[in-house]
């Protein structure tokens, strides 16, 4: 499966290790919280309270708009859920980005951007390949990189 990562419970504050991209409670409290749902749901029916059915309308605790229940797990309208799942996947993104890549800001004219956005386009037309801005800077400096150890190599003789 995935590497281990390491965690804080969301109730009792321990650090705990999972394979999961994002865990939220420890062996304990989720068996804990997962003990309590259940019994409130057992209590829900008991009672004869509504439980939430699908194609059944609720009212999103987030923005307070109403909603089709479409999945049992599901909690928020779909607008909160695209907000919640951007924020998590950007924040994922952010760290893969941290953990695999060296970040420089550079600066460039206006209008340069564009530029290299038209070259990206006319190596994709030529060669069929698709490159981010990223990749077309990453290969220019690797490049220059490469050219420099040559001359640096060539005036030290």
């Amino acid at each position: 499966m995935g590497i281990e990562k390491t965690f804080v419970c969301k109730d009792c504050g321990n650090e705990f290790t999972s394979k999961a991209n994002h865990a939220d409670y420890c062996q304990d409290c989720r068996k804990k919280r997962q003990y309590e749902r259940a019994r409130a749901y057992r209590e829900k029916k008991r009672n004869l309270e509504p439980t939430r059915a699908l194609g059944s309308m609720d009212t999103c605790p987030e923005c307070g708009k109403k909603y089709m229940v479409m999945s049992g797990s599901q909690k928020v309208c779909e607008d909160c859920r695209r907000k919640y799942e951007n924020k998590r996947k950007s924040k994922t993104n952010n760290e893969y980005t941290a953990r695999t890549y060296d970040t420089i800001l550079v600066a460039f004219k206006k209008g340069t951007k564009i530029d290299i956005q038209q070259k990206i386009a006319e190596y994709k037309i030529a060669t069929g390949e698709d490159m981010s801005v990223n990749e077309f800077i990453s290969r220019a400096v690797e490049k220059m990189l490469t050219d420099f150890d040559s001359v640096i190599r060539s005036e030290s003789k």
